[in-house]
């Protein structure tokens, strides 16, 4: 699959997520079921990017580590 489809699907997939949640909200009010969309949609949006880095592109897990004063030197 070139290069601009595999693009495409992935906005197409990480894009859906929202949506559904939003129409699973509207339809069932506060509802389990409701609640349930909203979790499972955060979890897509979520762990989708990752297992797509991971596996269509085929790159490595990696952490950047916080240099320069990090996060206290943010506040600043």
């Amino acid at each position: 699959m070139s290069d601009k489809r595999l693009s495409l699907l992935a906005l197409m997939l990480v894009g859906l997520a929202p949506t559904a949640s939003i129409f699973a909200s509207f339809g069932t009010g506060d509802g389990l079921l409701g609640q349930v969309v909203w979790l499972a949609s955060k979890a897509w949006m979520l762990g989708l990017p990752l297992w797509w880095h991971l596996r269509i592109d085929g790159q490595k897990f990696s952490w950047s580590p916080v240099r320069q004063g990090g996060v206290g030197a943010a506040f600043l």
